[in-house]
């Protein structure tokens, strides 16, 4: 699927800049978010959390964001991209776009605004090293399109990978499905990850929406997949979508991973990819699956390797992040693991 003459992927997804936080069962309960889940705080909220966090511990400052993550994984292992965003114009959004700019990654389309400020996430990590997220949006939710600009953006891109935190708000939404609809209309590619539970639970309806008839990968976790299909069993759950999506992508942690390939030819069997997870030190899981989604992509659409290969490539990537704090690998992370990639082949 590598074609070297497009300009790689196209995501689309909240610009935010995290501030990530290790701290204690009963701090999460004090903030009064569930734990595990991402949590949408209006302004006063978030900064009445922020300061509460920052009076006794140190925080960690990085551009985040899911399909962001996403991005700059796929962009330091040398591939190539872009996506449209807003960010208000401080200091914050400075920072996130730097580091596009940094990669070289196409952001004509991103925007500025004097009305908000740039989104901020809360990244918080718990003794058992799991990740909870508390989120204030801010500009985030006046992403918009002029019409016909999806088209124009999306010109000469292979594919487009969306998170579904984009179908939380009422612009982000409509500007998604649109996307979606112009990404079909021109056979581009259309990868989605359903990226977190509480987007499962409050978000299905919108969700079933842009499933319909317009993903061809999907990307989830176990626990967001059995909340989304009502089932527990595998064989269940993948069953449970329609034959339109090409491939689901799911993510058990230490469990490891398993692919649904469907097949084009209804006379060829399904192709189910079992895969361990790598070996790693966990450190904290913040990343753990965009990292996966953008090396996995990469492998496929940048490299031309079969979607095994991509799997155990992406698995190796994830185990290199959850091994530091942070949601994002170094460039120098990227480069010592593209030689695996050519050795799993």
């Amino acid at each position: 699927m590598s074609n070297q003459s497009s300009k790689g992927i196209y995501c689309l997804g909240s610009a935010l800049v995290d501030y990530e936080f290790e701290v204690k069962q009963e701090q999460l309960e004090v903030l009064g978010i569930t734990k595990g889940q991402m949590t949408l705080a209006d302004t006063a909220t978030f900064e009445q959390a922020f300061t509460s966090l920052n009076q006794d511990l140190k925080y960690q400052r990085e551009g985040g964001g899911s399909a962001m993550n996403s991005l700059i994984t796929y962009a330091r292992l040398g591939g190539h991209g872009g996506t449209h965003c807003i960010v208000g114009k401080d200091e914050s959004g400075e920072f996130f776009l730097q580091e596009l700019r940094d990669l070289n990654l196409d952001i004509t389309a991103a925007e500025h605004s004097l009305d908000e400020a740039t989104g901020r996430c809360l990244a918080l990590i718990s003794p058992d090293k799991d990740r909870t997220m508390m989120t204030n949006l801010g500009i985030n939710e006046q992403l918009q399109l002029k019409e016909g600009e999806a088209a124009t953006n999306l010109y000469g891109f292979q594919v487009i990978y969306s998170e579904s935190y984009m179908l939380a708000s009422d612009k982000p939404r409509a500007t998604l499905l649109t996307y979606l609809d112009a990404a079909r209309q021109s056979d581009i590619f259309i990868c989605l990850s359903l990226s977190d539970v509480s987007m499962v639970t409050y978000c299905r309806e919108h969700l079933e929406k842009a499933l319909d008839g317009r993903v061809d990968i999907l990307f989830g976790n176990y626990e967001e997949y059995k909340n989304y299909t009502g089932k527990e069993e595998l064989e269940d759950i993948f069953a449970f979508f329609p034959a339109n999506i090409k491939c689901l992508v799911l993510t058990r942690g230490e469990q490891g991973a398993t692919i649904l390939k469907r097949q084009a030819d209804s006379k060829e069997a399904d192709q189910l990819i079992s895969l361990p997870a790598a070996k790693a030190q966990v450190v904290d899981t913040l990343g753990a699956g965009d990292t996966y989604a953008g090396a996995f992509l990469y492998a496929i659409y940048e490299r031309g390797f079969s979607y095994e290969v991509a799997a155990k490539f992406a698995s190796q990537a994830a185990g290199k992040v959850i091994s530091h704090l942070g949601p994002r690998l170094s460039a120098a992370e990227c480069q010592d693991l593209k030689p695996l990639l050519d050795d799993n082949n």
